[in-house]
């Protein structure tokens, strides 16, 4: 738990809120839709093959309601579901330390971030590999020397069962351990595991197809998992000591124990020793050394039936393996990343025919822009200026001018949506000094309308005009600066900066004085197919089309008659639904959206309202949804942290 959060139910409906939304990322695109939803989906992508397979199974539903067949099959799944549920609401409380490790060892996996880093919870990564990134929840574990001593006759498959079989020789000061395989994300607070510990002080999941060590020893040779003979040799062996069939089998990306409890010390050992005999695969083994100990497999299957389905963790797939979730974007012919993107939403995958439509136009458009020169080639009196709307944004204006000044932002925009937290007195000493235009904007939903006033009024005074929110920063990565990017685009129309999202860092609530640059650093891990864009004034905007109903996002332009799109920061013609899987490349720069922030903060924007959308879009499962998807540290702003902390103070401000 967090120590710092008084209110439990707070905390407990935040731990909640995570795994509901992990759940509905599992479940994969497409579904939760109602039957007509779903019937008109498929008609639009002309799946009517499945269309008269969904109809031919309703009706066989329909004359057969009672069948005993049906009421068997719903007799066992609600019998399932009651398996994999606790029996009473989790507990998320306890003051006792706990141990949450992994162990990669050549270069197997990457390293997912844990959602939430409970206070009683340290993190600890053993690899030979990787190091934790800064800013990362896992450090790297010590080894004690009688651990290393071992390690030496050990290839790097022994070196990570030895370290997942045995927590009682690496955590002599933690009284829990929690396990993940190195592809294992935790979204949930462990802490409710080790409140439900079984007596021999060890916890598994169940396995989701089979009980039998017989049929996994099967399964494992028909996948070329284990060498044949090895198979052969261990069926015999367990045939030899009487080993019974459906004992239970349990899978072992995820153990919680009580690793000091001598009863757990005891299984743990004896599973280690059988696995020097035997060094190939751990989860077969397990079985019978319970069955050793007189232990029922099922009495330790606490955590679940199903570790993919299991909403307090995610399970990515292994480096160069098939993803175990991609069997559902498959079947909806949707897709939701490629190499270099995260889609904003899950894009369809389209056919030959519609794929190559697009390529032709990128293409087309591509010409057109090379070709495209600037209508005019003006003195302005500013270089750089953004333009943004807001309202009630008071407590973050501040920082976000001061970062835009120092990456070379000359003036700024501000169009005031009817705010009522007295942000004047915030923006005053910027008015004075001629940094601010200020502009009262009171139609809401009026954003586009805001941005296109802004381009008619001001366009003659700023070379370049870019359209962003306060809860956006400009990050240059690769470049020097922000000025030294766009100087490379002069003779483009508009230039698209990608989104680079970033999540709460598990904070409920925090000070708003603090920096939002300093506290939140958990990002996707890719770069999102939006952003926002600059306009470049020497060309003509294209006012009077449905091509700039989202303008800030795809700015369109003409020149000579012919609309243009805009370009991306690899001098890329962007459309809006053409994403080529190209290999990921370095960013030049990118748009930090801290469109998370803390939970509460959060809530605050359905408070305010939108300022594109005539409906609330900022609830709870919005939070979780953009929340889940970042997972890894991204400190590239924080180089910039410790001159805007002097440039606050200068002004007057406590940071």
């Amino acid at each position: 738990m967090y120590s710092n959060y008084s209110d439990k139910a707070a905390y407990t409906a935040y731990i909640e809120g995570l795994k509901k939304q992990n759940l509905q990322e599992l479940a994969g695109p497409g579904k939760g839709l109602t039957p007509s939803q779903k019937l008109r989906l498929l008609l639009k992508r002309g799946q009517y093959g499945l269309i008269l397979k969904l109809a031919a199974n309703k009706c066989l539903k329909f004359l057969k309601p009672g069948s005993k067949s049906r009421t068997k099959s719903a007799a066992k799944g609600a019998a399932k579901a009651t398996q994999n549920t606790a029996s009473e609401a989790p507990d998320y409380f306890s003051d006792a330390r706990i141990a949450v490790y992994t162990a990669i060892f050549g270069a197997y996996d990457t390293l997912p971030e844990p959602a939430c880093v409970p206070d009683n919870c340290d993190f600890f990564l053993v690899s030979d590999t990787l190091k934790p990134q800064e800013g990362s929840a896992w450090k790297q574990l010590e080894l004690p020397r009688e651990v290393l001593e071992k390690f030496g006759a050990l290839n790097a498959v022994g070196k990570n069962r030895f370290v997942k079989m045995l927590p009682h020789l690496l955590f002599p000061n933690h009284e829990y351990s929690v396990y993940l395989d190195g592809n294992i994300r935790l979204v949930t607070d462990p802490t409710e595991f080790i409140n439900r510990l079984p007596a021999s002080g060890a916890a598994f999941f169940k396995h989701h197809k089979r009980d039998c060590s017989y049929e996994e020893i099967r399964e494992l040779i028909s996948q070329k998992k284990m060498p044949k003979d090895a198979a052969r040799e261990l069926f015999r062996f367990l045939r030899s000591e009487r080993m019974p069939k459906h004992y239970g089998l349990l899978e072992c990306p995820v153990i919680v124990r009580r690793h000091h409890q001598p009863a757990c010390c005891d299984l743990m050992e004896a599973w280690w020793a059988l696995f020097e005999k035997f060094p190939y695969r751990d989860q077969v083994l397990l079985p019978y050394v319970l069955y050793t100990h007189a232990v029922r497999a099922d009495d330790l299957a606490v955590l679940g039936n199903n570790v993919l389905r299991a909403p307090g963790f995610r399970k990515y797939p292994h480096k160069n393996a098939p993803d175990p979730y991609a069997g559902d974007a498959r079947t909806q012919r949707l897709i939701t990343e490629n190499r270099t993107f995260t889609f904003f939403r899950p894009q369809p995958k389209g056919g030959l025919i519609r794929r190559a439509r697009r390529a032709f136009l990128n293409l087309r458009y591509t010409f057109l822009i090379k070709k495209a020169r600037p209508e005019r080639n003006e003195k302005r009196k500013h270089h750089i200026s953004l333009c943004i709307m807001f309202k009630d944004e008071k407590p973050y204006l501040r920082e976000w001018l001061e970062y835009h000044l120092m990456m070379g932002v000359d003036h700024f925009y501000l169009y005031d949506n009817n705010s009522s937290d007295g942000f004047e007195a915030e923006i005053a000493p910027y008015v004075r000094e001629g940094l601010v235009t200020l502009t009262r904007w009171p139609l809401a939903p009026g954003q586009v309308q805001a941005y296109e006033d802004c381009i008619k009024r001001f366009r003659n005074e700023s070379d370049w005009i870019g359209f962003i929110d306060v809860d956006e920063f400009l990050v240059p990565v690769a470049e020097e600066s922000l000025t030294s990017f766009l100087d490379r685009f002069t003779n483009r129309p508009a230039v698209l900066i990608y989104w680079r999202f970033f999540g709460s860092n598990g904070l409920l609530d925090r000070d708003v004085a603090r920096p939002v640059t300093e506290d939140f650093t958990i990002a996707s891990e890719k770069i999102y197919t939006k952003g926002k864009c600059f306009f470049n004034s020497n060309f003509d905007y294209l006012f009077g089309s449905d091509k700039n109903k989202s303008m800030f996002h795809y700015l369109w332009t003409v020149s000579k008659g012919r609309a243009l799109p805009p370009v991306d920061v690899f001098d890329r013609t962007t459309l809006r639904d053409y994403y080529p899987d190209r290999r990921p490349e370095p960013l030049p720069i990118q748009l930090n959206h801290y469109a998370v922030k803390s939970l509460a903060e959060h809530r605050l924007k359905d408070v305010k309202g939108d300022a594109y959308f005539p409906y609330p879009t900022h609830g709870d499962d919005v939070f979780y949804m953009r929340d889940a998807r970042c997972s890894v540290p991204d400190r590239a702003i924080l180089k910039y942290l410790p001159a805007l902390r002097e440039r606050l103070k200068n002004r007057g401000v406590g940071a």
